[in-house]
């Protein structure tokens, strides 16, 4: 959300849902943040809403993707591109329900996963019998894929029993007919890439670049990863390196050097439980060319990183 970075009328805005969906501003106040129009972090608005809590029970797939069209149905269409990277981490049992056309639905109870027998939930996503592939999904009565052109596709990120069997295959096929794409990551660094590649990929313009990625691992005792190289064009004005890790240690670190060697002391950075971020500008903090990255751990476990510029 830095202005010189991208299109200025990049904007993004946030769904949640469980249950039922709800609008998380993340300014706290408007529901599209434009770039640059608020410097205050996302996280304080963000967990207000999951503090809430009144949307959780249940996953309705349907409710949130219904919730973050109908705000892209306000966008002026000669603003730009839009999308929806949808996320969810369970399969969907609340309605609305998204099903073929011709389908009928028929709650059962099922097995929840990872309990003991007996403990079920009401799954109100249920169909009687499948329709052919050939018919097309519908949300709420009209076709899913309907104003997906100028509104853009829906990029679908499934984890946990959200990229498991009939859930992977919804969120496959709800992609495939929006002309999106599926991903379905296995750890918590793999979900950050999958945010990444979405994000960056469908910001307006494609004006914001992702540099490269690295990952690896480090074990306890102060060690060091093997620098890493970024190219940096000089066409670019500012620059952003991402560090994550599995866990929650605080004892991880992002160190950047300039081409010439010297490490960079003066960025802009910010953190958290587990991840880094440090914002360089240039040529205020370094000349363009070949910039190097490297991770230090200083906690006493192992940690599992990714470095993304």
């Amino acid at each position: 959300t830095v202005s010189s970075e991208g299109h200025p009328d990049d904007r993004l805005g946030l769904v949640l849902f469980g249950g039922t969906s709800v609008e998380s501003p993340l300014d706290g106040v408007n529901f599209f943040k434009q770039r640059g129009a608020n410097a205050a972090p996302w996280a304080g608005p963000v967990a207000t809403a999951l503090i809430d809590g009144t949307f959780i029970g249940g996953t309705s797939v349907g409710a949130g993707t219904t919730n973050g069209k109908s705000r892209l149905d306000g966008v002026d269409a000669l603003t730009g591109d839009t999308a929806i990277v949808l996320f969810t981490d369970g399969e969907q049992n609340r309605p609305p329900c998204i099903i073929r056309d011709g389908e009928t639905l028929s709650p059962t109870n099922r097995q929840y996963p990872g309990q003991p027998a007996g403990v079920t939930y009401l799954d109100q996503c249920a169909i009687a019998a499948a329709a052919s592939s050939a018919n097309p999904l519908e949300l709420n009565g009209t076709t899913l894929s309907s104003g997906v052109l100028p509104r853009g596709p829906i990029y679908t990120i499934g984890l946990g029993e959200g990229g498991m069997a009939a859930s992977a295959v919804l969120l496959d096929e709800i992609s495939q007919e929006t002309a999106g794409s599926a991903t379905f990551p296995n750890n918590g660094i793999a979900l950050d890439t999958s945010f990444i590649d979405s994000l960056v990929n469908n910001l307006k313009g494609g004006t914001v670049t992702l540099l490269d990625r690295s990952a690896g691992q480090l074990l306890d005792g102060n060690a060091v990863s093997a620098p890493m190289t970024f190219a940096i064009d000089p066409s670019l004005t500012r620059a952003t390196f991402v560090l994550s890790w599995e866990g929650t240690s605080r004892e991880v670190s992002l160190v950047l050097s300039q081409p010439n060697g010297s490490q960079v002391t003066s960025a802009i950075s910010s953190g958290g439980p587990n991840f880094r971020v440090v914002t360089v500008n240039l040529p205020a903090n370094g000349p363009a060319g070949d910039w190097k990255a490297v991770v230090r751990n200083q906690s006493q476990g192992a940690v599992s990183y990714q470095v993304s510029a």
